[in-house]
């Protein structure tokens, strides 16, 4: 009865013992051809991959919306060009004034080559028996005559001078005589106008046309000063003034004597007085 089981427990044993080398072979096998021995952790990193994945997702959307952030910063540029161009405007308001500065003062400057400043006295002359006009001129007539925008005088910006030098007859000694004893002009060489008022003068002053007025201001002749008021024909065309201004004075006005000299008789106490103005505005 013993010999049967102690027979069977052998075999019992050899099939333990090859089943577990078949079990083990298997995992030998893989251990050492790097195979499946790390199957069992694929499940592990299965899992990681999609964590990772959805975690760098979102980072794309924060990326994303920077740029509608720089979008806005155009519409800023944008809006500062209408604040620069807007002061530019008024621009045209600047260029509105030389308008109104042409509508304003006028300074016109004596043209002296085409000016003549004429004095006339009557004398009577030894075996005439009429009166005779003594004439004398010159052409050294300078200045300006400054009006505002309403035809008034610009007293401080008006003058007009004559060089008592340049005045000459028909008669040299009469000319030297008048110059040495009457008019002294090695002491009073020039005769100056300064106006100070022009009743009469439309206003504004037109660009062309006509006008006749009163001219008055004050003039020195042989260290004198006096009131004086000119009649006044004028003609304006555009820049060129051009115009016959008369008065009439006497020697004792400016302190001097009528002349005696030579033939001449007698000299009545009156002077009259002409410019023939020619005058460019600038």
């Amino acid at each position: 009865m013993l010999e049967p089981t102690l027979q069977a427990a052998p075999l019992t044993r050899r099939r333990v013992t090859l089943l577990s080398i078949a079990a083990v072979l298997p995992i030998a096998s893989a251990a050492a051809c790097g195979g499946d021995a790390p199957a069992a952790a694929s499940p592990t990193m299965a899992p990681t991959k999609p964590a990772t994945a959805p975690t760098a997702a979102p980072a794309a959307p924060t990326t994303a919306p920077a740029a509608p952030t720089t979008a806005p910063a155009a519409p800023t540029v944008a809006a500062a060009a209408p604040t620069t161009s807007a002061p530019a405007n008024p621009t045209p308001a600047t260029a509105a004034a030389p308008g109104a500065a042409g509508g304003g003062a006028l300074v016109f400057t004596i043209d002296r080559a085409k000016s003549v400043a004429t004095f006339r006295v009557n004398e009577q002359l030894v075996g005439k028996d009429l009166p005779n006009d003594a004439v004398g001129t010159s052409k050294a007539v300078s200045g300006t005559i400054a009006l505002d925008a309403t035809g008034k005088v610009n007293a401080g910006a008006s003058k007009i001078s004559v060089d008592m030098n340049a005045f000459s007859t028909d008669s040299s000694m009469r000319d030297n005589y008048i110059k040495r004893s009457t008019l002294e002009v090695a002491k009073f060489p020039t005769a100056e106008f300064l106006p100070t008022g022009a009743d009469g003068l439309p206003s504004p002053i037109p660009v062309t046309g006509e006008a006749s007025f009163k001219l008055t201001g004050s003039m020195s002749i042989h260290g004198v000063t006096k009131p004086v008021t000119w009649n006044v024909t004028a003609k304006r065309d555009g820049k060129a003034l051009s115009g016959k201004a008369t008065t009439t004075v006497t020697f004792g006005d400016f302190g001097m004597t009528p002349p005696k000299v030579g033939a001449v008789v007698s000299v009545k106490d009156e002077i009259r007085l002409e410019i023939d103005l020619v005058a460019t505005s600038a």
